[in-house]
C-alpha cells in the first residue's frame, strides 16, 4: 500500500515538474545539467513518466502510450502559443520514443517488479 502511494506521489511530482519546466519562458536559464541535450531531456522525461505511470496506475501499454502521447502533444501545442517557446514535431517524436522504449523494456525484462 505504501509502495503504491509512493509511486502515485512520484508520478504526480514528476508530472508537475516536467509541466513546469515545459512552460518556462526562457529555457536557457536552467542549470547546465538540465540543458545538456533537449532530445535527451525529452527522452528521459517520458521514459521516467512511463515507468511511474505504469507503476502508479497499473496501466496497460496502450494506456501508457496513449495518455503520455497526448500529454506530450498538449505540451507542444501550448508551447506554440507561448513567447520564447516553439512547437516541435521532433520533440513529440523523441517523447514517443521514450515511451516506446520503456514499453519494450518492460515487456522484455521483468524489472518492473520493483
Amino acid at each position: 500500500m505504501l509502495k503504491q502511494y509512493l509511486y502515485n506521489l512520484s508520478f504526480l511530482f514528476t508530472f508537475i515538474i516536467i509541466t513546469f519546466i515545459s512552460f518556462l519562458p526562457n529555457y536557457n536559464h536552467l542549470p547546465d545539467i538540465a540543458s545538456f541535450s533537449d532530445y535527451l531531456n525529452h527522452f528521459t522525461a517520458f521514459f521516467v513518466l512511463s515507468f511511474l505511470f505504469h507503476k502508479a496506475y497499473n496501466a496497460q501499454n496502450q494506456q501508457i502510450f496513449l495518455y503520455l502521447f497526448i500529454y506530450g502533444c498538449s505540451i507542444e501545442i501550448i508551447q506554440y502559443f507561448l513567447p520564447n517557446r516553439v512547437f516541435g514535431l521532433d520533440d513529440i517524436l523523441v517523447d514517443s520514443l521514450g515511451i516506446f522504449v520503456y514499453i519494450l523494456l518492460a515487456q522484455r525484462f521483468p524489472f518492473c517488479k520493483l
